[in-house]
């Protein structure tokens, strides 16, 4: 996953999918994001992620 990942979006995994039958082959496995983030932050949660955003 990656910084700036959005709700929603898809991440292939090529080849990490159920194998398909007598085959040696596995399918494409797919991940949806379901980013949520909070809707109400007390002034000591705010400033914890101020804190954590200016150390990335």
């Amino acid at each position: 996953m990656t910084s700036g990942t959005k709700h929603g979006s898809m991440l292939r995994l090529q080849g990490k999918g159920i194998p398909y039958p007598q085959s040696n082959r596995k399918g494409d496995q797919y991940i949806v994001f379901n980013v949520i983030y909070p809707h109400k932050l007390s002034g000591q949660q705010k400033k914890l992620l101020e804190e954590f955003d200016k150390t990335w």
